[in-house]
Parts: C-alpha cells; sequence; structure tokens
C-alpha cells in the first residue's frame, strides 16, 4: 500500500497463481476490531498482472495493516506495509 501526497491510500495486489481471481471485498484494519476501511467490489485480478485500489482512506492510518480480501477462491488474510510514494 502507498500513502500518496494527499495523505490518502492506494493498495496494490498482485496475483502470482495461474488462475483469475475475482475479489469482492477489500477490508483494511489497523489494531481495532472494527474495519478502516470494507469495499465491497467486483474485480478481477489476472493471472500474472497486478490491480490497483484508489482507497480515499484518510490518514491517520498505520504504517501496517491487516488486508482481508474476500474472493471467489476464499478468504485471504495479509499484513500490508504503507509506504511513501
Amino acid at each position: 500500500a502507498t500513502r500518496n501526497a494527499a495523505g490518502t491510500l492506494a493498495l496494490s495486489v498482485r496475483n502470482s497463481g495461474n488462475a483469475h481471481v475475482k475479489v469482492t471485498r477489500l477490508s483494511l484494519y489497523d489494531d481495532a476490531e472494527s474495519p478502516l476501511l470494507d469495499k465491497a467490489t467486483s474485480e478481477y485480478v489476472l493471472a500474472g498482472e497486478s490491480r490497483e485500489w484508489s482507497l480515499g482512506l484518510a490518514e491517520p492510518f498505520a504504517d501496517r495493516l491487516t488486508l482481508h480480501a474476500v474472493t471467489h477462491a476464499g478468504d485471504h488474510r495479509a499484513l500490508v506495509d504503507v509506504t511513501e510514494p
């Protein structure tokens, strides 16, 4: 994830597998149980490709977030470091 000059967040997801993935929901958490962002989507990430979402999540947010992605192939969780552009 990248914090842009306006202080909002862009999230990039890479599909390193050999089949497409349909992402239906993205949620970002810091240490709290409630999501900072919960976004419904219907986007495909093709095999070997990347997809970026401009999330409009304004600061303050932590330098490390937990991503929960719901896809047609199941749920996925990952720690995401937030970097500067």
